[in-house]
């Protein structure tokens, strides 16, 4: 009787205790002599790829993000035409992962409140939107100067109306 080299190897591992590995084209075969070890060099082999993986992600390249609790910013722009004023909710319309000359082309859909057709806008309903970043970005509300902030938390509050209001003394 003729063996096989894959059965040749599998009997010689009975005493063994490093794994065979042996190649045939493209099959890589490894035969451990115990589950712990296959499973220790499993679990390598998974690390290594994840790492790979986190090594070539990308950055996501944001444009703009806007917390909204009403349909259309002070300018008319619906940046979020689904959002409803008092369902205890806030929106975040935002703009990501769209190359720049790509952004004048998608305005005139954005300005007709269908930014649902392009790939890269985003709008998220929630209590509250956290955002953390990795460097400092103004922020402003309705146009006022906030600060260059990396935490951002919005949030609705339940029947309370804030006004700014600048006070100027004659």
């Amino acid at each position: 009787m003729l063996l096989t080299q894959y059965q040749k190897a599998m009997l010689s591992t009975v005493n063994e205790t490093k794994p065979k590995v042996f190649q045939q084209e493209q099959l890589t075969v490894k035969i451990y002599p115990d589950i712990r070890q296959m499973g220790c060099e499993a679990a390598k082999e998974v690390a290594e790829q994840i790492c790979k993986l986190l090594e070539s992600k990308t950055e996501i390249n944001m444009i703009f993000a806007a917390a909204m609790n009403l349909r259309a910013e002070g300018g008319g722009v619906p940046m979020a035409p689904e959002s409803v004023p008092d369902d205890g909710k806030i929106s975040l319309s935002s703009a990501s992962g769209i190359p720049k000359w790509k952004t004048f082309f998608l305005l005139p859909l954005l300005a007709m409140g269908k930014q649902g057709r392009i790939r890269g806008f985003d709008v998220k309903d929630g209590s509250e939107i956290v955002m953390e970043l990795d460097q400092p970005v103004v922020l402003h509300a309705d146009g006022e100067y906030c600060g260059d902030v990396q935490h951002i938390c919005f949030h609705c509050m339940k029947k309370t109306l804030w006004l700014l209001h600048r006070c100027t003394e004659k």
